[in-house]
């Protein structure tokens, strides 16, 4: 995979035209379009006999393929395309991760091949810290080959959970990959923080249900008194779970929210039971919240997700909104948004939950202060037809990838991946100049 380094410089032209070194140009005379992240058009190439390590690029073509005048980027010359071609590094655990989501990965490189990216994946052993270089992973003519390469200038945060982010070797690593790189996505959420932050605000508020932080014994049996609610662990690493509790009568049922399908629901005779058997240290790591009985579809809840991404231009947009009907812990049932609405309710709806997305989105940008590139929302209506916020992930999954219905948005997203890695490397170019 040959790339030549050359430096751009504009020259007055209103023509879409390019002058190569003749070095380049005798091996490929049939350049006829050039291409820079998600911007692309036709051009005319010329050679040149100056500088061997200088590209010209007439005015006309660098406003429109949005590039920066005396700056060195990397080129492939693929068929009759100039392709500028940037890095983007794929931080994971190890290569287990590696081959537990080796077809998302292969997805996501391919996907971003479109945009003239050059994808590599690593974990936190991978990264030599002294000498500036990653043993990396890199999907080349069908395989996985390893390849020692710079530590890219963009990197996409993947640590799969909790856990391992708090691992110290990991949290080293990211330390170290920060002072010379961007990483986007760069930790899991604080529950709490989020809610608060939330809370605060006053064109989120209202989407929120009541909540307790570390709620004690008595608050929780209250609660349940007059409710049904969600703990939600604080800091998931520690090992607590997601759980709705119910109340029929005097039964108290536990289903664990984010357990694999066909997961059972637990019953319990009593409060004191309940939390002997599953709550033994008591409710400090949790967050209780307000359980609202919400829209059903054929007797089942019905759960919508919904996620933003960054786009080129450090925009937040809406990629996706998918409505699932929950039994228990099990989401695999998707249900197309035209069986719950009608035409023009779910053209409302659409509207209404996209511009939510991106007001959400821009509140958590700007109070977490960090590099986000994507976001995930469980959104649900009552039956009262009030819509509320049941979570916010910063990791979406990708599982979608393997959802035949939902594979253009799954693809949408990625794109919106290289589209935002492409604005970051812009955004790093403009402060080394």
């Amino acid at each position: 995979m040959i790339m030549d380094q050359l430096r751009i410089k504009e020259y007055t032209n209103p023509k879409p035209r390019i002058i190569v070194p003749h070095d380049i140009y005798r091996y490929n005379t049939v350049i006829r379009k050039i291409k820079n992240g998600p911007y692309s058009t036709t051009c005319e190439c010329l050679s040149h006999y100056q500088r061997t390590d200088t590209i010209y690029i007439s005015s006309a073509l660098m406003q429109q393929l949005h590039l920066q005048n005396n700056h060195h980027y990397s080129m492939r010359f693929i068929g009759d395309t100039c392709v500028i071609t940037y890095t983007l590094g794929i931080f994971i655990a190890n290569s287990r991760q590696l081959h537990r989501s080796a077809h998302q990965l292969k997805e996501i490189v391919q996907v971003g091949e479109k945009y003239g990216f050059i994808t590599y994946v690593f974990g936190y052993k991978d990264v030599d810290l002294s000498k500036q270089k990653i043993q990396a992973y890199q999907y080349y003519k069908q395989q996985w080959l390893t390849t020692n390469v710079d530590i890219p200038f963009v990197i996409y945060n993947r640590i799969p959970n909790r856990k391992l982010e708090a691992h110290h070797q990991i949290k080293k690593i990211k330390q170290g990959l920060q002072s010379t790189s961007i990483i986007f996505n760069h930790d899991f959420f604080n529950k709490w923080q989020v809610y608060e932050y939330l809370f605060q605000d006053n064109e989120s508020r209202h989407l929120l249900p009541q909540a307790i932080f570390q709620p004690s014994e008595q608050s929780v049996k209250d609660w349940l008194n007059s409710t049904s609610i969600y703990l939600k662990p604080l800091q998931k690493y520690r090992g607590e779970e997601s759980y709705l509790i119910v109340k029929r009568k005097e039964q108290f049922i536990l289903i664990q929210t984010d357990a694999p399908p066909n997961s059972k629901e637990m019953y319990f005779p009593s409060f004191d039971l309940l939390k002997t058997r599953r709550f033994p240290k008591g409710f400090q790591h949790y967050v209780m919240e307000e359980a609202h009985a919400l829209f059903t579809y054929h007797d089942s809840e019905i759960i919508f997700r919904v996620n933003s991404n960054k786009n080129e231009n450090n925009k937040w947009v809406t990629t996706l909104i998918a409505a699932y009907q929950v039994r228990h812990s099990n989401r695999s049932n998707l249900v197309p948004l035209s069986n719950l609405f009608t035409e023009k309710e779910e053209e409302a709806f659409q509207i209404k939950i996209a511009k939510m997305a991106v007001t959400l989105s821009k509140i958590l940008e700007n109070r977490l202060d960090k590099n986000l590139g994507e976001l995930a929302f469980d959104v649900a209506i009552d039956k009262e037809k009030r819509t509320w916020l049941l979570d916010v992930y910063s990791r979406p999954s990708w599982r979608i990838l393997d959802h035949g219905t939902l594979y253009p948005f799954a693809l949408d997203m990625i794109e919106h991946l290289f589209r935002y890695s492409f604005y970051l490397h812009n955004q790093k170019r403009m402060n080394l100049s």
